[in-house]
């Protein structure tokens, strides 16, 4: 089903007061090192990535809980269900339940990826000259299907009743089987910086502004002033969203309608979320931070009364970064590369060559077993499905070797099982 753009609401630009942020905490990287502006909000907890390949996960206060040291420079934090998986430039993926990452999974068939997403297990890449492709847990691939002009989207998202990307001034949509389900004209200019929530997408062109579509692919809302967008969030209950661009944040309705501003001086290149009455934002000279965007705070601010700001400095790791084996591409430019970097430490996840003895009787058994070509891992613990397959790192994938894990929990779709906790190779 195609639709030509209709004519929507247009929210006409209001005159409003600005004020400066209300900031309620910033993080500092260390010494010599930057934030990037990858940033995610994944049960309670932000997490971004520094210019040393360090993963950080945050709480929402602004306190480090974990970070993760990696081998590679990291382009993607990628997001499925309460997982969260680092890609690099040729498409690895990492896997972060455990003390140490560890290379989770890759796609051998494009090097680089120009874009991946994660969904319930599946993978699809957005390849050359808008070539769209889905895989299933075992890499097989599912079906491929062209989208024309869906050469570099900056939408590119997933729900559980499809994908969708945009391509030159479009918004399309696809179902789990490749097959198209709608496609919007919004724009007759390729669009820019775009997201989605969970009932709705949002797209920004330089020249018109902000397109809020719902996802049966109806254009609900237009709001022609909201140009330069740098980044841009959706509150929980999609009431608002959030803009950011030009050292201010903007709060929107879910008509397009301006609400407010407040002064910050973030990057040029930043990301930005939200949960409750914060905003945060991370970029490579403005750090992480915490805005307090509730009533009370920008009233306050109006009538220059910031809060006490606390400032924290994250230390410099000292843990050995994991092992990964690099790719084909990857390897032809840097041979040297995965032999620079020290060996996994046995630590809750054992390295393949040193069996550990289990430490929990009620920790759960997965075996790896050779189907064709491919090295498997499945679940043996009795009370569990046999046949289903089970997401394991690649790394420690040996054939006929066994490992115990703290827990599995079944994906959403109910055809496969995901690990939990550390891992344990067994005698």
């Amino acid at each position: 089903m195609t639709t030509a753009r209709k004519n929507t609401k247009v929210s006409p630009r209001a005159e409003i007061p600005v004020v400066e942020a209300p900031l309620r905490w910033k993080l500092i990287p260390p010494n010599k090192v930057r934030f990037r502006s990858l940033l995610q909000l994944v049960e309670g907890h932000l997490w971004l990535v520094d210019t040393r390949h360090v993963v950080y996960r945050v709480s929402l206060e602004g306190e480090v809980v974990q970070s993760w040291q990696l081998p590679v420079p990291i382009v993607e934090l990628l997001v499925d269900g309460d997982k969260v998986h680092p890609r690099d430039d040729t498409g690895m993926l990492f896997d972060l339940s455990g003390k140490q990452p560890l290379p989770f999974q890759q796609h051998g068939q494009l090097s680089p990826l120009p874009r991946l997403l994660l969904h319930q297990g599946k993978q699809v890449v957005l390849g050359k000259k808008g070539v769209v492709s889905a895989y299933n847990l075992k890499g097989k691939e599912l079906w491929s299907v062209t989208v024309a002009g869906a050469t570099r989207c900056w939408l590119f998202c997933a729900d559980d009743d499809g994908i969708y990307l945009d391509a030159g001034g479009s918004v399309h949509a696809l179902d789990w089987k490749g097959k198209p389900r709608w496609t919007t004209e919004v724009s007759k200019k390729a669009l820019r910086y775009s997201w989605q929530s969970r009932h709705h997408l949002y797209v920004s062109s330089p020249h018109e502004g902000i397109f809020v579509l719902d996802k049966s692919g109806e254009l609900v809302a237009h709001s022609p002033s909201g140009k330069n967008v740098g980044s841009a969030t959706t509150s929980e209950d999609e009431a608002r969203f959030f803009t950011t661009g030009r050292g201010r944040v903007v709060s929107w309705s879910g008509t397009g309608e301006r609400l407010w501003e407040i002064r910050y001086t973030s990057d040029l290149t930043h990301e930005t979320c939200t949960s409750g009455d914060r905003v945060y934002i991370a970029g490579f000279r403005c750090g992480l931070a915490g805005i307090d965007i509730s009533s009370k705070a920008r009233s306050e601010a109006a009538q220059e009364k910031l809060p006490d700001l606390v400032t924290r400095k994250v230390e410099a790791l000292t843990a050995a970064p994991a092992t990964a084996t690099p790719s084909p591409a990857r390897a032809s430019k840097a041979p040297a590369r995965a032999t620079a970097k020290p060996p996994l430490k046995a630590a809750r996840q054992g390295a393949p060559g040193k069996p550990q003895t289990p430490a929990s009787a009620a920790a759960v058994t997965i075996e790896c077993f050779l189907e064709g070509k491919e090295i498997r891992a499945r679940v043996v613990s009795k009370g569990y499905h046999g046949d289903w397959a089970c997401q394991f790192p690649r790394a420690l994938r040996i054939a006929g070797a066994r490992y115990q894990v703290d827990g599995v929990v079944e994906s959403k779709t109910g055809d496969f099982y995901r690990i939990v906790g550390g891992v344990r190779r067994l005698t």
